[in-house]
């Protein structure tokens, strides 16, 4: 970062000017007053407590992720042939998925199965 943009980094050939920090200390001044600006105390509130809203909404989504529907997709768009000897294609009970996962389970079976007998 240049010495310009940041008043505390000294660069090596000059320092900054009297000037310059007297510019300096005017546009903080200015930025600190200013409640459009990011490091405004009300904003930054806004902003953590938005941050933390978001944190808690992405964790929730981690936490009723459903690994077998995971699967079940991956095979789903891989296609993967099926020998000859399996006729069809065995999944596990519905009592191991969610009831949220049951209709999309069955309808992914159905097309599962129908490509296999297409094959």
């Amino acid at each position: 970062m240049s010495s310009f943009c940041n008043p505390h980094q000294n660069n090596n050939q000059f320092s900054a000017s009297r000037t310059q920090r007297k510019l300096w200390l005017q546009r903080q001044s200015f930025l600190a007053d200013d409640k459009n600006y990011l490091d405004y105390p009300s904003n930054m509130k806004r902003l953590t407590k938005e941050i933390d809203r978001v944190n808690r909404e992405y964790r929730c989504l981690l936490h009723y992720q459903d690994p077998l529907l995971d699967s079940i997709k991956r095979i789903a768009t891989r296609r993967l042939p099926v020998s000859p000897s399996s006729s069809s294609i065995t999944f596990p009970p519905h009592s191991y998925l969610s009831p949220s996962i049951r209709i999309h389970h069955k309808s992914l079976m159905t097309r599962l199965q129908q490509q296999c007998h297409h094959s």
